[in-house]
């Protein structure tokens, strides 16, 4: 499987240097290592302690790069603000600038309009509790 992977769909990975990792990743890569070829194991790096991840980590980035909590100059990240940029701030900054419930449910629905996104259903997994102001009739067995 390995081979066929390799094969056909070419390496993407240019280097991974994992930090702090617990013990049981440690075990869990000997085992996961068995699987990869010999170009992509040496691209993996696994450290546990400071002392060996340290100079493999700023040998491969500039130390103004990596935060200070990881012993570089660059300032720390702020929690919040790397949320706030991984999710879509499309709908949110959106439904912020609304006026009211029905303007931010008015705004949604566009954009989920434009996205593609049905608002028409959803799943509701066996035990799940939903709570909704709108009347819920049973889906036809089609």
């Amino acid at each position: 499987m390995a081979s066929t992977d390799s094969d056909h769909y070419p390496e993407r990975l240019g280097m991974l240097i994992v930090i702090n990792a617990p013990s049981m990743l440690s075990v869990a890569w000997k085992v996961v290592k068995g699987f990869l070829d010999d170009v992509t194991k040496a691209k993996i790096k696994i450290f546990s302690k400071e002392s060996e991840w340290k100079p493999v980590l700023f040998d491969a980035i500039d130390p103004d790069q990596v935060p200070i909590m990881y012993g570089g100059t660059a300032p720390n990240p702020d929690i919040g603000e790397a949320i706030k940029a991984m999710n879509n701030n499309d709908i949110e900054e959106s439904v912020e600038n609304s006026g009211d419930i029905a303007d931010a449910e008015a705004v949604a629905e566009d954009i989920a309009k434009e996205e593609g996104i049905d608002l028409t259903s959803v799943d509701i997994a066996l035990n799940d509790t939903i709570s909704t102001d709108t009347p819920v009739t049973k889906a036809s067995d089609e």
